[in-house]
């Protein structure tokens, strides 16, 4: 198996919130502002990357094979 980079992959990060404090904070109608901004930080655990079919990227295309695990070649 190949190990990938999250960079070679995409060039944005979700925001990754576990706290549900922070959760509500990010849903929250608030503002823009430094409490929220600072939510923006790397994740510090470990992610799994699964290859995705080429359909995902078209918004009109809904699938449930979109969540079926698929392995890198």
């Amino acid at each position: 198996r190949r190990v990938l980079f999250r960079s070679q992959l995409h060039d944005r990060m979700p925001v990754i919130l576990s706290d549900p404090a922070d959760i509500s904070l990010w849903l929250s109608a608030a503002p823009w502002n430094k409490e929220i901004q600072s939510l923006l930080r790397p994740f510090g655990g470990k992610l799994d990357c699964y290859a995705v079919p080429k359909e995902v990227g078209k918004v009109q295309n809904d699938s449930s094979d979109f969540i079926k695990v698929r392995y890198f070649q």
